[in-house]
């Protein structure tokens, strides 16, 4: 029995029998067709019955420890003893309909399908927007029924609506609760105009006038506020889901990980040995296994020899399968905030020291130049001073380089590389 019930096909069959017994309540609406229509029934019925004792004998205790499964059986029991006590498809029948609210469980299963995302990000937002629509509905029931008694006040204090032509008055505004209802549809823009504000406006422009002031405050605030508040949590749907879709992004590739650390050990066990080469990684790459799970972590490295310089930092030509896993982890891992604080501050640390270098060699060449032009200077000097002074002439250093055998060094002009 618990096999049969966890079954898929069984669970599949299940739900199409609620699917078409939903069908049918609103066919059998418009048949004229009785004897077929209480067929029908029997059949859902018998099978509802038999459905509930297979559940009851698998699950056991448990299954009257959950209270949908309390409903469900009450939405089971109800159409039984109409049916068979002989009604002809009575209200407590057509609560059969109400069993199509187990369908909802497509939710959990469009949460691991990626072809049913868009579905479960949907279902998910209408579940994630019942709380705030309900506090929603609160106010808008708290200003409508105001706005209804400011209303018919208004309206009725001159004694009353007979002088308005075409003017259901009494419909619109014969009680609070009818004047509230009208304050809704005003700001739903339901035939406002035409039922409720241009019949009063010919007679009474003020009043007119007021509801038509109502009608744009409401229309464009709170009947926004219930589209807000899906987009809201459409957007935070997502954004959880994105989030969600990381995770598990995150998990199928620590699997494969697993996998290739299993391969390479049993590879290194059969070998002997204890590292990895960079043609023992090649080897593996031309196994499919492994090469569709090296596309699917979807590494910025793509080839084997670009992967192993990349691990091995230090040039040793192998590493150890710590190593390789490791380093292809951190590869995965999607970048942080720190580590985006850290690639600019290692940016702009490296622009500020070349901005600095460049600034300090500027001054050291301004220095050098003034530098070179004292030293011209002073050998000009010295030159005029060793032509004029006979005594001068005598030291060797000043004969050899009248005789030109000493000439200074004029270096080329260099140039200078500053990126």
């Amino acid at each position: 029995m618990e096999k049969l019930t966890g079954n898929p096909l069984f669970t599949f069959f299940v739900d199409m029998m609620v699917f078409l017994n939903l069908i049918f309540l609103g066919f059998e609406v418009d048949a004229d067709m009785p004897e077929l229509e209480s067929w029908v029934r029997i059949i859902f019925v018998v099978w509802y019955i038999l459905e509930m004792l297979i559940r009851v004998l698998s699950l056991r205790k448990a299954f009257f420890m959950r209270l949908l499964n309390w409903l469900d059986l009450l939405c089971v029991i109800l159409p039984v003893i109409d049916v068979l006590g002989g009604a002809t498809g009575g209200w407590l029948w057509r609560l059969s309909g109400l069993r199509a609210l187990r369908l909802l469980k497509i939710q959990a299963y469009a949460k691991t399908t990626r072809s049913l995302k868009d579905l479960s990000l949907v279902l998910d937002a209408l579940r994630r927007s019942i709380k705030a629509l309900m506090y929603l509905q609160l106010v808008m029931i708290f200003v409508f029924y105001s706005a209804g008694a400011w209303a018919r006040g208004l309206i009725m204090r001159s004694g009353g609506l007979d002088d308005v032509p075409n003017f259901l008055g009494e419909e619109y505004f014969g009680s609070s609760i009818r004047a509230a209802l009208t304050m809704f549809q005003l700001a739903t823009l339901d035939g406002w105009a035409q039922s409720a504000v241009r019949p009063l406006l010919a007679v009474r422009p003020f009043e007119g006038f007021a509801l038509t002031g109502f009608t744009f405050v409401s229309s464009y605030t709170l009947v926004s506020l219930a589209l807000g508040v899906l987009v809201w949590s459409t957007c935070e749907e997502a954004r959880s889901s994105s989030d969600h879709s990381d995770n598990a992004k995150r998990a199928e590739d620590k699997e494969i990980l697993h996998q290739m650390s299993r391969y390479f050990e049993a590879s290194l066990s059969m070998q002997d040995r204890d590292f990895i080469d960079l043609q023992e990684l090649k080897d593996a790459l031309l196994i499919p296994e492994i090469a569709l799970g090296f596309h699917q972590l979807e590494l910025p490295l793509k080839d084997a020899e670009t992967l192993f310089s990349h691990v091995d930092d230090k040039d040793h030509g192998r590493v150890s399968l710590h190593q390789l896993i490791e380093c292809i982890e951190v590869l995965g891992m999607p970048a942080t905030t720190f580590d985006t604080c850290c690639l600019t501050a290692r940016i702009g640390g490296t622009a500020t020291f070349t901005t600095r270098l460049v600034t300090r060699t500027d001054k050291l060449i301004n220095r050098l130049q003034d530098l070179g032009a004292l030293l011209t200077c002073g050998i000009e000097e010295l030159t005029r001073a060793a032509i004029e002074d006979p005594d001068l002439t005598e030291v060797p250093d000043i004969q050899l380089r009248k005789a030109g055998r000493i000439r200074h060094h004029n270096s080329g002009q260099m140039l200078r590389y500053t990126g």
